[in-house]
């Protein structure tokens, strides 16, 4: 069904790169202060690489309904990167995290206060720059989301520990959290096209199923990466009691005994991971976790049938493949 790519991330990075750089000084330049902690904890951060795949997707989806070199998707596409920059420094306060791609974080360096108000710094300038763009819809969709992102946060604290979560509830969770963002980073620049329902909604939905496939293969990897590259430590979910798509099919799945096991360990402070993954290959909680995931990629591909075919739309579907391929 899918073709493995392995390089199809780095393609698509490679054609948005120009761009890419614009998005970077856009960030830096607003990062910029009389409060000299401000850049230099952003930079810090921005140091630490990652996968940018946000305003890659901005991008690359401007250029695929045949938007080019435009400064106001540039902004968006720093808006947009900049609300999951916030969410960072935010995420490490909560989560008491001391590194992120192998750096200390900035909570480890500063201290959670700082980290805190720099996440809200650039939260500010994420909307700053949607009402120096003048367009209205782009700031109700980039408030909306924020919302949302924030609301499923929240609603994922609640949710710790908590061995009734249901896949309902799962896909909920993860709609708001990630899905959101990436539906968003996707369509905002039809926004600009004097059609704006042309490709808006194909743009939107494409990224939702791209989000939440993106958090399923995340979540999968969590309990199968054996890849140093990943940067995981095996059964980390289940360490910080969250219960995600593989431990929700175990569950689903084990019998009374196996399941009565599962959720004692599950609220045990020392979880016994090992017990855990034996019962996931025994119950093929992966293997059905990644058929799932298989079903969305499906979807993000269906979702781009109305959109002509040209060289940026085969290099995101490929993108679509690749997220498959890197839980196999």
């Amino acid at each position: 069904m899918h073709q493995k790519n392995p390089s199809a991330y780095d393609l698509l990075k490679e054609i948005t790169l120009s761009d890419l750089k614009k998005v970077d000084d856009i960030i830096l330049s607003l990062a910029k202060s009389h409060v000299d902690i401000i850049p230099t904890v952003t930079e810090h951060l921005m140091s630490a690489g990652g996968k940018r795949i946000r305003p890659i997707i901005t991008i690359a989806c401007a250029n695929m309904i045949g938007i080019y070199n435009s400064t106001d998707v540039m902004k968006m596409a720093a808006a947009v990167e900049l609300i999951h920059t916030a969410t960072l420094f935010h995420d490490d306060v909560i989560d008491n995290s001391d590194l992120r791609r192998g750096k200390k974080t900035a909570n480890n360096i500063w201290g959670n206060k700082v980290a805190i108000l720099l996440g809200d710094f650039l939260l500010s300038h994420a909307f700053q720059l949607m009402v120096d763009s003048k367009n209205i819809m782009a700031l109700d969709l980039l408030s909306k989301t924020s919302i949302a992102l924030t609301e499923s946060e929240i609603w994922q604290l609640e949710m710790l520990g908590d061995a009734t979560t249901n896949m309902d509830r799962y896909l909920k969770l993860i709609r708001g959290k990630t899905a959101h963002l990436f539906a968003t980073a996707c369509s905002i620049s039809a926004l600009l096209q004097e059609d704006v329902g042309q490709y808006f909604q194909s743009l939107y939905e494409f990224g939702m199923n791209l989000g939440i496939l993106y958090q399923i293969v995340d979540d999968i990897l969590d309990y199968s990466a054996v890849n140093p590259k990943f940067g995981k430590v095996l059964g980390g979910d289940l360490l910080e009691k969250k219960i995600t798509l593989p431990l929700i099919k175990l569950l689903e799945d084990a019998d009374e005994d196996n399941r009565a096991m599962v959720i004692s360990s599950f609220e045990s402070d020392v979880p016994d991971i090992e017990m855990v993954l034996k019962l996931m290959g025994k119950y093929k909680s992966i293997e059905q976790s990644k058929k799932i995931a298989s079903s969305y990629a499906a979807k993000c591909t269906a979702c781009l049938n109305n959109i002509p075919s040209n060289a940026v739309k085969s290099k995101l579907l490929d993108l679509v493949n690749f997220l498959v391929y890197r839980c196999y």
